[in-house]
């Protein structure tokens, strides 16, 4: 626990959080605006609020993912710290799960601070109400029924693949402590897997992107908990490799 309350002071210190919490905010904002162009009998926040995210947090994720808190062990790296921390007694698997720990909880606090206050900021501009342009995309009977648990919903989902994003990021700077090819790796990852995994062909079921486009996705037959399911799955997978291949590593330098 003191490794974990340690990484996170650090992580929280850093201003690159807050300036890329402003960047999806403002982005977030010029989608809702780009909700506007569309003719649609009612408008409703919680419709301009799935707009938005539709329309932005599918190409925003992969780099928040990097470059937010997939660098940390990086960092750490350059600096020359974890041998100096393990040094004190701190074993490797407890210090790359601190790593780990701490960037889920960085992502999600970042994710969520940005959608919630997207969702806020949106209810004095749009009246609260039921979509009209939108089925509800994963989950229209939910949408229909509960509009902002609906939203809540589809913002675990990028929530959840924002995490799986840094967990790339994590597992590459276990050998690599170059930070922007750190940072980077989750967009290369993401556009190679568009561009390999055809959307048009039973391997959509596996392309990160048609998981990302959740108003298009129901028509490949996804579900909210299936697309919830697949990122918790990449993301496990990914953390679960980085701290293994840590704690087994014989240099930490």
């Amino acid at each position: 626990m003191r490794m974990l309350r340690f990484e996170l002071r650090r992580l929280f210190r850093r201003r690159k959080l807050l300036l890329l919490a402003i960047l999806g905010f403002v982005l977030l904002m010029g989608g809702a605006v780009n909700y506007l162009d569309y003719g649609t009998g009612r408008r409703t926040s919680f419709e301009a609020f799935i707009f938005a995210t539709d329309l932005i947090l599918p190409f925003l994720l992969p780099l928040f993912g990097g470059f937010a808190t997939g660098d940390t062990l990086a960092v750490d790296r350059l600096m020359g710290l974890p041998t100096l921390i393990m040094s004190r007694g701190v074993s490797p698997r407890t210090y790359i799960l601190a790593k780990a720990l701490g960037a889920v909880v960085g992502q999600v606090c970042l994710i969520a601070g940005i959608l919630g206050v997207a969702l806020l900021a949106l209810m004095p501009f749009f009246p609260v109400g039921p979509f009209s342009m939108f089925s509800g995309g994963l989950a229209p009977d939910l949408a229909a029924v509960n509009p902002l648990l609906y939203c809540f919903s589809v913002s675990l989902v990028y929530i959840t693949a924002a995490v799986a994003f840094c967990g790339v990021s994590l597992l590459l700077s276990v050998w690599v402590k170059n930070r922007f090819v750190v940072m980077a790796s989750p967009v290369v990852l993401y556009i190679a897997a568009l561009y390999a995994l055809d959307v048009n062909s039973p391997l959509i079921a596996i392309n990160p992107y048609a998981r990302l486009l959740l108003e298009q996705a129901a028509g490949a037959g996804f579900t909210l908990l299936g697309v919830i399911g697949y990122w918790a799955l990449l993301g496990t997978f990914f953390y679960t490799a980085a701290v293994l291949a840590f704690s087994l590593q014989r240099d930490y330098v």
